[in-house]
C-alpha cells in the first residue's frame, strides 16, 4: 500500500468505457486478464506504450479537467522511471492504479485538484500524433489512448460518455481522420492542428473505420 497516501477514491458512476478499456483486440500479445492502467499491465508493456499512457493521462488531466500543473509529474519520461521504480520496489501494489502512484509521486504540498486558472490548452495535435508513431509506432499511439481514457474514467466520471471501440481500434480511426499517411509521414494540413482529444470524441463510436 502507498506510504502516509490514500488512493483517489473510485468514482460513484463510471465512464462508459466499455470494450474500450476492458478488452484486447484479437492477435495483441497481451493477457486479455490485466486491467489496463493497474501496475500488473504497467510492467507487461513496453517504454513506449508506458510513456504515451503518461502523455494521454496527463493531457487529460491537465486540458480537460484542468488539473493542477505539478513540476514533479510534467515530464512524462522522468515519471514513468519514477512509476516502473515505485512499482518494482512494492510488488504487492501491482492491482493499484497507475493515477495512484503519480498522486503519491506528486511533488510535497500538492494533490490531485482542479486550477484556478482556466485549462490549459492540449498541446497533444496532429504533428505530435505523427511524431509518436515516429518515435514509438502503435505502442505509443495505443497508450496515449489508454491513458486518456483512464484520465476520464478517474477524473470525468460524470460526462459518462461512451467510448465502445478498443485502444487499437481508436489509434486506426485518429489516424484515418488526421489523413495521416504512416508510410510517407504525410497528414492532412486541415486537420493537424485538431487536438487529440477533440479527434478521439469525434471517432469514439464510428461504426465502421473503413
Amino acid at each position: 500500500m502507498l506510504p502516509d497516501k490514500h488512493p483517489i477514491s473510485a468514482p460513484a458512476g463510471r465512464i462508459l468505457l466499455l470494450t474500450a478499456l476492458l478488452l484486447i483486440a484479437p492477435g495483441a500479445k497481451r493477457d486479455a486478464g490485466l486491467s489496463i492502467g493497474d501496475g500488473a499491465w504497467w510492467n507487461s508493456v513496453g517504454q513506449h506504450e508506458q510513456s504515451g499512457f503518461l502523455d494521454g493521462f496527463l493531457d487529460c488531466y491537465t486540458s480537460d479537467y484542468g488539473g493542477v500543473f505539478d513540476p514533479v509529474t510534467a515530464d512524462t519520461q522522468l515519471l514513468r522511471s519514477k512509476v516502473t521504480l515505485y512499482y518494482d520496489e512494492h510488488p504487492r501494489d501491482h492491482g493499484l492504479r497507475v493515477a495512484d502512484v503519480i498522486r503519491y509521486l506528486r511533488q510535497p504540498g500538492t494533490s490531485y485538484g482542479k486550477s484556478t486558472h482556466p485549462p490549459s490548452r492540449s498541446d497533444f495535435r496532429g504533428l505530435y500524433w505523427r511524431q509518436q508513431f515516429v518515435v514509438g509506432g502503435h505502442d505509443e499511439q495505443r497508450g496515449f489512448i489508454e491513458g486518456y481514457l483512464a484520465c476520464l474514467e478517474v477524473f470525468l466520471p460524470s460526462l459518462r460518455i461512451t467510448f465502445s471501440r478498443t485502444p487499437e481500434e481508436y489509434v486506426s480511426a485518429v489516424t484515418r481522420r488526421y489523413g495521416f499517411n504512416e508510410a510517407t509521414g504525410d497528414i492532412d494540413e486541415r486537420q493537424e492542428s485538431a487536438p487529440i482529444s477533440k479527434v478521439l470524441r469525434i471517432v469514439r463510436n464510428t461504426p465502421r473505420w473503413e
